[in-house]
């Protein structure tokens, strides 16, 4: 039991140090402005497509508001949703947080303002 809980330990230990050196690499410093008004400041990698595989297949979704994606940290939807952060398209809104992977949390973003209705004369 020992060799394998010591495998776990190096397998876990060699995540982390991937998910800091991706981070590193493609990550900016993004300021979030909480609910309750604190302010928290990480790491965060902005992207405007995700990946998502279904099956065997590999779906790209398109987040017109743009997503970020924190690698080794899973953060707390209670925490984080309806947090403000300033992001390469300007500030935004933290509508909803998933989690592809146990130690990554993606958020999704929304404009601050409330979405313009789709108008069903328009056809769509």
């Amino acid at each position: 039991m020992g060799e394998f809980m010591s495998f776990t330990n190096v397998f876990d230990e060699a995540m982390q140090e991937a998910d800091s050196e991706i981070m590193a690499v493609f990550g900016n410093m993004h300021t979030f402005t909480l609910p309750d008004d604190s302010v928290k400041k990480k790491l965060a990698i902005f992207d405007t497509k995700q990946v998502q595989q279904q099956g065997k297949e590999s779906i790209f979704k398109e987040m017109k508001n743009g997503s970020l994606t924190i690698h080794g940290e899973r953060l707390s939807k209670k925490i984080y949703v309806d947090a403000i952060v300033e992001t390469a398209l300007g500030q935004r809104r933290i509508a909803d947080i998933f989690y592809p992977q146990e130690t990554t949390s993606v958020l999704v973003l929304s404009a601050l303002k409330k979405s313009t209705e789709i108008q069903p004369s328009r056809g769509f």
